[in-house]
């Protein structure tokens, strides 16, 4: 998503800039300018939409987590006796003699 974002952008950019270099911004120009960056804004707005969602998810699995609970990460029971919880990653790794010992799991695989 990140990667059509920027897309947009340079196509904003660039539409503008041809436009402001031929020095021919006339109405319909700025028409569709305009309509770019609507499209734009609003794919901004889905982005940003999308992403706060998400981080709701991993605040809600974090604190599931550090209170004790079991998380269920597709056929595996995560839970503070088997695995400890890596802030920089957002992952569960697998403690040392356990079976899952070395196994590391993203919290995304848990939505």
């Amino acid at each position: 998503m990140k990667i059509f974002i920027y897309f947009l952008v340079a196509i904003i950019i660039g539409v503008a800039l041809y436009f402001i270099i031929k020095d021919n911004f006339t109405k319909r120009n700025k028409v569709i300018v305009s309509i770019l960056i609507v499209i734009l804004l609003i794919t901004i707005g889905i982005y940003t939409t999308i992403q706060d969602n998400n981080n709701k998810k991993d605040i809600e699995l974090i604190s599931a987590f550090m209170r004790g609970e079991t998380i269920k990460c597709g056929d595996i029971d995560i839970n503070s006796d088997k695995f400890n919880f890596t802030n920089p990653t957002l992952s569960f790794i697998g403690k040392k003699d356990t079976e899952f010992y070395g196994k590391i799991i993203f919290i995304k695989q848990c939505y």
